[in-house]
Protein backbone atom coordinates (compact mmCIF):
# COMPACT_ATOMS: atom_id res chain seq x y z
CA UNK A 1 0.00 0.00 0.00
CA UNK A 2 1.27 3.32 -0.82
CA UNK A 3 0.54 6.85 1.55
CA UNK A 4 -1.65 9.95 0.37
CA UNK A 5 -2.53 12.84 2.05
CA UNK A 6 -5.58 12.48 4.43
CA UNK A 7 -5.11 8.82 4.29
CA UNK A 8 -3.93 6.50 5.98
CA UNK A 9 -2.48 4.42 3.31
CA UNK A 10 -3.35 3.39 0.18
CA UNK A 11 -4.84 -0.06 -0.93
CA UNK A 12 -4.30 -1.63 -4.18
CA UNK A 13 -8.32 -2.55 -5.16
CA UNK A 14 -9.37 -4.78 -7.22
CA UNK A 15 -13.37 -3.71 -8.30
CA UNK A 16 -15.82 -6.39 -9.32
CA UNK A 17 -18.88 -5.84 -10.72
CA UNK A 18 -22.09 -7.21 -12.63
CA UNK A 19 -22.90 -3.64 -13.83
CA UNK A 20 -20.67 -1.09 -15.78
CA UNK A 21 -21.27 1.61 -18.28
CA UNK A 22 -20.33 0.60 -21.83
CA UNK A 23 -21.56 1.85 -25.40
CA UNK A 24 -24.73 -0.24 -25.37
CA UNK A 25 -26.02 1.99 -21.96
CA UNK A 26 -23.49 4.38 -20.65
CA UNK A 27 -25.81 4.79 -17.40
CA UNK A 28 -25.50 0.71 -16.73
CA UNK A 29 -23.26 0.83 -13.52
CA UNK A 30 -22.23 4.45 -13.96
CA UNK A 31 -22.28 4.72 -9.79
CA UNK A 32 -19.41 1.52 -10.04
CA UNK A 33 -17.59 3.40 -12.67
CA UNK A 34 -17.56 7.02 -11.09
CA UNK A 35 -16.45 5.25 -7.98
CA UNK A 36 -13.46 3.67 -9.64
CA UNK A 37 -12.78 7.35 -11.12
CA UNK A 38 -12.61 8.75 -7.88
CA UNK A 39 -10.04 6.74 -6.13
CA UNK A 40 -7.96 6.24 -9.11
CA UNK A 41 -8.27 10.49 -8.49
CA UNK A 42 -7.02 10.00 -5.40
CA UNK A 43 -3.93 7.96 -6.53
CA UNK A 44 -5.32 4.32 -5.82
CA UNK A 45 -4.38 1.55 -7.51
CA UNK A 46 -7.69 0.30 -8.81
CA UNK A 47 -7.79 -2.68 -11.03
CA UNK A 48 -12.18 -3.26 -12.41
CA UNK A 49 -12.85 -6.39 -13.50
CA UNK A 50 -16.68 -6.09 -14.63
CA UNK A 51 -19.47 -7.09 -17.10
CA UNK A 52 -20.93 -4.01 -18.65
CA UNK A 53 -24.14 -5.80 -20.90
CA UNK A 54 -27.34 -4.95 -19.56
CA UNK A 55 -29.23 -6.98 -21.51
CA UNK A 56 -31.17 -9.90 -19.62
CA UNK A 57 -32.06 -13.21 -20.45
CA UNK A 58 -31.30 -17.06 -18.66
CA UNK A 59 -28.51 -17.66 -21.51
CA UNK A 60 -27.22 -14.38 -21.80
CA UNK A 61 -27.17 -14.62 -18.10
CA UNK A 62 -24.90 -17.53 -17.59
CA UNK A 63 -22.89 -16.51 -20.44
CA UNK A 64 -22.32 -12.89 -18.39
CA UNK A 65 -21.35 -14.58 -15.15
CA UNK A 66 -19.09 -17.19 -16.56
CA UNK A 67 -17.36 -14.20 -18.04
CA UNK A 68 -17.16 -12.44 -15.08
CA UNK A 69 -16.08 -15.66 -13.05
CA UNK A 70 -13.31 -16.25 -15.74
CA UNK A 71 -11.78 -12.52 -15.84
CA UNK A 72 -11.58 -12.48 -11.90
CA UNK A 73 -9.86 -15.58 -11.78
CA UNK A 74 -7.25 -14.31 -14.04
CA UNK A 75 -7.33 -11.10 -12.13
CA UNK A 76 -6.81 -13.37 -8.76
CA UNK A 77 -4.06 -15.45 -10.69
CA UNK A 78 -1.78 -12.37 -11.20
CA UNK A 79 -2.61 -10.72 -8.13
CA UNK A 80 -1.20 -7.14 -7.24
CA UNK A 81 -4.58 -5.79 -5.14
CA UNK A 82 -4.65 -5.60 -1.29
CA UNK A 83 -8.73 -5.86 -0.83
CA UNK A 84 -11.62 -7.01 -2.88
CA UNK A 85 -14.50 -4.96 -3.63
CA UNK A 86 -17.86 -6.88 -4.73
CA UNK A 87 -20.64 -4.81 -6.22
CA UNK A 88 -23.93 -6.34 -5.48
CA UNK A 89 -23.91 -9.60 -3.11
CA UNK A 90 -24.92 -12.32 -5.55
CA UNK A 91 -24.12 -13.45 -7.55
CA UNK A 92 -21.12 -10.79 -7.81
CA UNK A 93 -20.34 -11.72 -4.45
CA UNK A 94 -19.39 -14.92 -4.63
CA UNK A 95 -17.28 -14.18 -7.61
CA UNK A 96 -15.20 -11.80 -5.54
CA UNK A 97 -14.86 -14.29 -2.69
CA UNK A 98 -13.04 -16.58 -4.79
CA UNK A 99 -10.62 -13.40 -5.42
CA UNK A 100 -10.45 -12.89 -2.31
CA UNK A 101 -9.88 -16.27 -0.81
CA UNK A 102 -7.22 -17.20 -3.54
CA UNK A 103 -4.87 -14.32 -2.08
CA UNK A 104 -6.17 -14.17 1.23
CA UNK A 105 -7.12 -10.37 1.49
CA UNK A 106 -9.82 -8.75 2.43
CA UNK A 107 -13.64 -8.81 1.26
CA UNK A 108 -15.61 -5.56 1.02
CA UNK A 109 -19.29 -6.23 -0.53
CA UNK A 110 -21.52 -3.12 -1.17
CA UNK A 111 -25.48 -3.99 -1.00
CA UNK A 112 -27.14 -1.41 -3.66
CA UNK A 113 -30.81 -2.21 -2.47
CA UNK A 114 -33.33 -4.93 -4.14
CA UNK A 115 -29.96 -7.78 -3.70
CA UNK A 116 -30.35 -7.48 0.17
CA UNK A 117 -33.92 -9.21 -0.62
CA UNK A 118 -32.19 -11.79 -2.07
CA UNK A 119 -30.82 -12.87 1.44
CA UNK A 120 -34.77 -13.51 2.58
CA UNK A 121 -35.13 -16.35 -0.27
CA UNK A 122 -35.34 -20.21 -0.35
CA UNK A 123 -32.16 -21.92 -1.40
CA UNK A 124 -29.43 -21.28 -3.33
CA UNK A 125 -30.36 -17.97 -3.50
CA UNK A 126 -30.68 -17.14 -0.16
CA UNK A 127 -28.31 -19.22 1.40
CA UNK A 128 -25.33 -18.27 -0.93
CA UNK A 129 -26.27 -14.01 -0.53
CA UNK A 130 -26.09 -14.93 3.56
CA UNK A 131 -23.14 -16.79 3.11
CA UNK A 132 -21.32 -13.96 1.33
CA UNK A 133 -22.40 -11.56 3.60
CA UNK A 134 -21.06 -13.81 6.45
CA UNK A 135 -17.67 -14.14 4.70
CA UNK A 136 -17.06 -10.28 4.06
CA UNK A 137 -15.29 -7.99 6.27
CA UNK A 138 -17.05 -5.09 5.50
CA UNK A 139 -20.33 -4.40 4.24
CA UNK A 140 -21.09 -1.35 2.91
CA UNK A 141 -24.66 0.32 2.98
CA UNK A 142 -25.43 3.81 0.73
CA UNK A 143 -27.74 4.70 3.90
CA UNK A 144 -28.95 3.79 7.20
CA UNK A 145 -32.03 2.11 6.00
CA UNK A 146 -30.54 -0.43 4.00
CA UNK A 147 -28.44 -0.84 6.43
CA UNK A 148 -31.30 -1.58 8.64
CA UNK A 149 -32.54 -4.02 6.00
CA UNK A 150 -29.37 -5.83 6.43
CA UNK A 151 -30.03 -6.23 9.99
CA UNK A 152 -33.44 -7.26 9.80
CA UNK A 153 -33.02 -9.81 7.08
CA UNK A 154 -29.49 -11.50 8.60
CA UNK A 155 -29.77 -10.39 12.64
CA UNK A 156 -26.10 -10.13 13.15
CA UNK A 157 -24.57 -10.24 10.19
CA UNK A 158 -21.14 -10.63 11.43
CA UNK A 159 -19.22 -8.12 9.38
CA UNK A 160 -19.23 -4.64 10.63
CA UNK A 161 -22.03 -3.06 8.27
CA UNK A 162 -20.68 0.13 7.65
CA UNK A 163 -22.82 3.71 5.51
CA UNK A 164 -21.10 4.68 2.25
CA UNK A 165 -23.25 6.89 0.26
CA UNK A 166 -22.50 6.06 -3.50
CA UNK A 167 -21.46 9.91 -4.40
CA UNK A 168 -22.31 13.05 -6.59
CA UNK A 169 -20.32 14.37 -8.86
CA UNK A 170 -20.14 18.15 -7.99
CA UNK A 171 -18.63 19.12 -11.16
CA UNK A 172 -21.24 18.23 -13.18
CA UNK A 173 -24.14 18.76 -11.13
CA UNK A 174 -23.59 21.95 -9.60
CA UNK A 175 -25.74 24.89 -9.73
CA UNK A 176 -25.63 27.45 -12.40
CA UNK A 177 -27.79 30.43 -14.52
CA UNK A 178 -31.17 29.23 -14.65
CA UNK A 179 -32.23 31.49 -17.73
CA UNK A 180 -29.25 29.66 -19.50
CA UNK A 181 -29.80 26.53 -18.30
CA UNK A 182 -33.24 27.01 -19.52
CA UNK A 183 -32.53 27.97 -23.53
CA UNK A 184 -29.82 25.24 -23.54
CA UNK A 185 -32.45 22.82 -22.13
CA UNK A 186 -34.97 24.00 -24.81
CA UNK A 187 -37.58 25.11 -22.19
CA UNK A 188 -39.23 28.72 -22.17
CA UNK A 189 -38.05 32.03 -19.23
CA UNK A 190 -41.90 31.48 -18.47
CA UNK A 191 -43.76 28.75 -16.78
CA UNK A 192 -42.94 26.31 -14.16
CA UNK A 193 -41.36 22.85 -14.20
CA UNK A 194 -41.21 19.73 -13.11
CA UNK A 195 -38.70 16.46 -13.54
CA UNK A 196 -38.80 13.22 -13.48
CA UNK A 197 -35.55 11.18 -13.98
CA UNK A 198 -35.51 7.33 -13.49
CA UNK A 199 -36.21 3.82 -14.89
CA UNK A 200 -39.84 3.48 -16.30
CA UNK A 201 -40.61 0.39 -14.45
CA UNK A 202 -42.29 -1.02 -11.57
CA UNK A 203 -40.81 1.29 -9.01
CA UNK A 204 -39.99 4.19 -9.96
CA UNK A 205 -42.81 4.58 -13.63
CA UNK A 206 -45.11 3.61 -10.90
CA UNK A 207 -44.58 6.64 -8.93
CA UNK A 208 -44.26 8.62 -12.32
CA UNK A 209 -47.50 7.21 -12.63
CA UNK A 210 -48.52 8.84 -9.53
CA UNK A 211 -46.65 11.90 -10.51
CA UNK A 212 -48.92 12.47 -13.02
CA UNK A 213 -52.11 11.58 -11.66
CA UNK A 214 -50.81 14.68 -9.19
CA UNK A 215 -50.49 17.07 -11.82
CA UNK A 216 -53.64 16.18 -13.51
CA UNK A 217 -55.64 19.32 -11.78
CA UNK A 218 -56.47 22.68 -12.72
CA UNK A 219 -54.57 24.59 -10.46
CA UNK A 220 -50.91 23.05 -11.29
CA UNK A 221 -52.18 23.39 -15.56
CA UNK A 222 -49.30 25.72 -16.47
CA UNK A 223 -46.80 23.21 -14.70
CA UNK A 224 -45.24 21.53 -17.61
CA UNK A 225 -43.20 17.60 -16.76
CA UNK A 226 -40.23 16.53 -17.92
CA UNK A 227 -39.77 12.72 -17.90
CA UNK A 228 -36.64 11.49 -18.49
CA UNK A 229 -36.14 7.67 -18.66
CA UNK A 230 -36.65 4.46 -20.30
CA UNK A 231 -38.48 1.36 -19.42
CA UNK A 232 -41.28 -1.29 -19.67
CA UNK A 233 -43.93 1.67 -18.49
CA UNK A 234 -43.25 4.10 -21.20
CA UNK A 235 -46.02 3.41 -23.51
CA UNK A 236 -48.80 3.15 -20.63
CA UNK A 237 -47.46 6.49 -18.76
CA UNK A 238 -47.01 8.34 -22.57
CA UNK A 239 -50.79 7.70 -23.13
CA UNK A 240 -51.63 9.07 -19.35
CA UNK A 241 -49.76 11.80 -20.58
CA UNK A 242 -52.09 12.22 -22.81
CA UNK A 243 -55.16 12.40 -20.46
CA UNK A 244 -57.38 14.98 -18.80
CA UNK A 245 -55.82 18.39 -17.94
CA UNK A 246 -52.11 16.90 -18.61
CA UNK A 247 -52.44 17.13 -22.88
CA UNK A 248 -49.40 18.90 -24.51
CA UNK A 249 -47.40 19.49 -21.22
CA UNK A 250 -46.04 16.33 -20.74
CA UNK A 251 -42.73 15.85 -22.71
CA UNK A 252 -41.18 12.40 -22.41
CA UNK A 253 -37.32 12.79 -23.84
CA UNK A 254 -35.99 8.99 -23.36
CA UNK A 255 -32.44 9.19 -21.78
CA UNK A 256 -30.41 11.77 -21.72
CA UNK A 257 -26.14 12.02 -21.16
CA UNK A 258 -25.19 13.12 -17.69
CA UNK A 259 -24.02 16.71 -18.97
CA UNK A 260 -28.15 17.08 -20.77
CA UNK A 261 -29.27 15.44 -16.88
CA UNK A 262 -27.35 17.51 -14.85
CA UNK A 263 -28.54 20.97 -17.24
CA UNK A 264 -31.86 19.98 -16.74
CA UNK A 265 -31.87 19.86 -13.03
CA UNK A 266 -30.76 23.43 -13.26
CA UNK A 267 -33.86 24.74 -15.66
CA UNK A 268 -36.42 23.31 -13.91
CA UNK A 269 -38.13 24.50 -10.59
CA UNK A 270 -38.51 21.22 -8.74
CA UNK A 271 -36.95 17.71 -9.04
CA UNK A 272 -39.63 14.93 -8.41
CA UNK A 273 -38.50 11.41 -6.82
CA UNK A 274 -41.63 9.67 -6.44
CA UNK A 275 -40.52 6.68 -5.89
CA UNK A 276 -42.08 3.29 -3.94
CA UNK A 277 -38.80 1.94 -2.66
CA UNK A 278 -35.40 3.83 -2.86
CA UNK A 279 -31.74 2.24 -1.53
CA UNK A 280 -30.55 6.09 -1.38
CA UNK A 281 -32.04 8.18 -3.98
CA UNK A 282 -29.28 9.84 -5.75
CA UNK A 283 -31.33 11.28 -8.23
CA UNK A 284 -32.40 13.52 -5.07
CA UNK A 285 -28.67 14.40 -3.79
CA UNK A 286 -28.11 15.38 -7.15
CA UNK A 287 -30.83 17.49 -7.93
CA UNK A 288 -29.84 19.09 -4.20
CA UNK A 289 -25.95 19.59 -6.17
CA UNK A 290 -27.90 21.51 -9.28
CA UNK A 291 -29.53 23.95 -6.44
CA UNK A 292 -33.09 22.58 -7.02
CA UNK A 293 -35.45 21.75 -4.64
CA UNK A 294 -37.06 18.21 -4.44
CA UNK A 295 -39.99 16.76 -4.00
CA UNK A 296 -40.14 13.14 -2.73
CA UNK A 297 -41.73 10.09 -1.19
CA UNK A 298 -41.04 9.63 2.33
CA UNK A 299 -39.68 5.78 1.51
CA UNK A 300 -35.69 4.37 2.12
CA UNK A 301 -32.27 6.41 2.17
CA UNK A 302 -34.84 9.75 0.57
CA UNK A 303 -35.86 10.45 4.37
CA UNK A 304 -32.43 10.49 5.40
CA UNK A 305 -31.21 13.72 3.16
CA UNK A 306 -34.51 15.83 2.05
CA UNK A 307 -34.92 18.24 4.23
CA UNK A 308 -37.98 18.83 4.10
CA UNK A 309 -38.76 23.37 4.56
CA UNK A 310 -35.06 23.10 3.55
CA UNK A 311 -34.03 20.85 0.26
CA UNK A 312 -37.48 20.54 -0.55
CA UNK A 313 -40.82 18.25 0.94
CA UNK A 314 -41.74 14.80 1.26
CA UNK A 315 -45.03 13.34 0.81
CA UNK A 316 -46.16 9.80 2.01
CA UNK A 317 -45.74 7.45 -0.97
CA UNK A 318 -49.52 6.91 -2.46
CA UNK A 319 -50.79 9.98 -1.44
CA UNK A 320 -51.52 11.39 -4.40
CA UNK A 321 -53.21 14.52 -2.49
CA UNK A 322 -49.80 14.59 -0.60
CA UNK A 323 -47.74 14.70 -3.47
CA UNK A 324 -49.73 17.75 -5.24
CA UNK A 325 -49.44 19.58 -2.22
CA UNK A 326 -46.33 19.11 -1.97
CA UNK A 327 -45.82 20.20 -5.39
CA UNK A 328 -47.79 23.21 -4.62
CA UNK A 329 -45.43 24.29 -1.63
CA UNK A 330 -42.32 23.80 -3.35
CA UNK A 331 -43.43 25.88 -7.10
CA UNK A 332 -45.78 28.42 -4.52
CA UNK A 333 -42.74 29.40 -2.77
CA UNK A 334 -39.67 28.94 -4.72
CA UNK A 335 -37.69 31.51 -2.56
CA UNK A 336 -38.18 29.27 0.49
CA UNK A 337 -35.80 26.54 -0.37
CA UNK A 338 -31.96 26.57 0.07
CA UNK A 339 -31.04 23.19 -1.69
CA UNK A 340 -27.63 22.16 -1.22
CA UNK A 341 -25.25 19.68 -0.92
CA UNK A 342 -23.11 20.24 2.22
CA UNK A 343 -22.21 17.34 3.35
CA UNK A 344 -19.18 15.54 2.24
CA UNK A 345 -20.18 12.32 3.14
CA UNK A 346 -22.70 12.51 -0.47
CA UNK A 347 -20.18 13.65 -2.61
CA UNK A 348 -17.53 11.17 -5.14
CA UNK A 349 -14.77 12.44 -3.37
CA UNK A 350 -15.80 12.30 0.06
CA UNK A 351 -17.07 8.55 -0.95
CA UNK A 352 -14.30 7.34 -2.64
CA UNK A 353 -11.86 8.86 0.48
CA UNK A 354 -14.22 6.44 3.25
CA UNK A 355 -14.27 3.59 1.04
CA UNK A 356 -10.48 3.65 0.89
CA UNK A 357 -9.85 4.29 4.54
CA UNK A 358 -12.65 1.67 4.90
CA UNK A 359 -10.34 -0.77 2.87
CA UNK A 360 -7.14 0.63 4.98
CA UNK A 361 -8.62 -0.73 8.18
CA UNK A 362 -9.37 -3.92 6.68
CA UNK A 363 -6.14 -4.68 5.25
CA UNK A 364 -4.75 -3.52 8.62
CA UNK A 365 -6.53 -5.87 10.60
CA UNK A 366 -6.14 -8.80 7.82
CA UNK A 367 -9.14 -10.53 5.88
CA UNK A 368 -10.57 -13.71 5.69
CA UNK A 369 -7.71 -16.59 4.99
CA UNK A 370 -10.68 -19.49 4.06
Amino acid sequence: MSSHPGLPSMPRVLVVSNMYPSAIDRRFGSFVADSVRAMRALGADVQAVVSADPRKGALRGALKYTGLLVRTVAAAARGGYDVVHAHFLFPTGMVAALASSFRRVPLIVFAHGSDVVLATRGWPVGPLTRWVIRRADVVVAPSEYLAGEIRTALGDPGAPVEICPMGVDITVFRPGDRLAARTDAGLTEEGRTVLFAGTLDANKGAGCEELLAALDTPVLVDVWLIVVGEGPWRARLEEYGQMGTLGGRVEFRGFVKREALAGLMRAVDVVAVPSRREALGLVALEARSSGTPVVAAAVGGLVEHVEPGVSGELYEPGDTEGLRNALLAVLGEPGRYRPALHADRYTLEGSARRLLALSAAAVERGGHTG
